[in-house]
């Protein structure tokens, strides 16, 4: 379909260039633009690495406080901050062989720290809209972009 015969089978394109004061640019602009359309995939769950709060929370409350005194707990602190689990793993070690958490806390923790996908959260990437894989007015009836200019000629003639 050209230019011309787009313009006059298309309602919206009519409305704009029928009006008092034809309006070419937004006639041009609606005739590139891609269409958004709803996501047909669903949004999946992405692994997270936990937090130390939320790793914490999987031991009694005695066993984080001997932890937070314990002069391991800065390295902890250190070895989360640089996305180093291994050494977290070998400080909870550290911890269980001193008797400052419990063998059921030291197998949650392991648990959690080497099953990521135990954590899970929407995916923060997900697009609910997405462009319309038809794309434009234009592309669909194999046409270039559309200038104003363009519009304005084929209308008027």
């Amino acid at each position: 379909m050209n230019l011309k015969q787009l313009l006059t089978s298309t309602p919206e394109l009519q409305a704009l260039l029928t009006a008092t004061n034809p309006d070419y640019e937004g006639t041009a602009r609606l005739i590139n633009a891609v269409p958004m359309v709803p996501n047909t995939e669903p949004q999946q769950q992405v692994p997270v690495l936990p937090t130390l709060q939320e790793v914490m929370l999987l031991v009694t409350l005695q066993e984080r406080y001997d932890v937070a005194v314990s002069p391991l707990y800065d390295k902890i602190l250190y070895a989360v901050s640089n996305n180093r689990f291994d050494w977290v793993i070998d400080n909870l070690t550290t911890l269980l062989g001193g008797n400052v958490i419990s063998q059921d806390s030291y197998d949650a923790l392991m648990t959690a720290l080497n099953n990521p996908a135990l954590l899970t959260i929407p995916d923060p990437n997900y697009q609910p809209l997405i462009p319309d894989p038809a794309g434009s007015l234009a592309k669909q009836n194999n046409l270039d972009f559309v200038t104003a200019g363009q519009v304005a000629l084929a209308w008027l003639n």
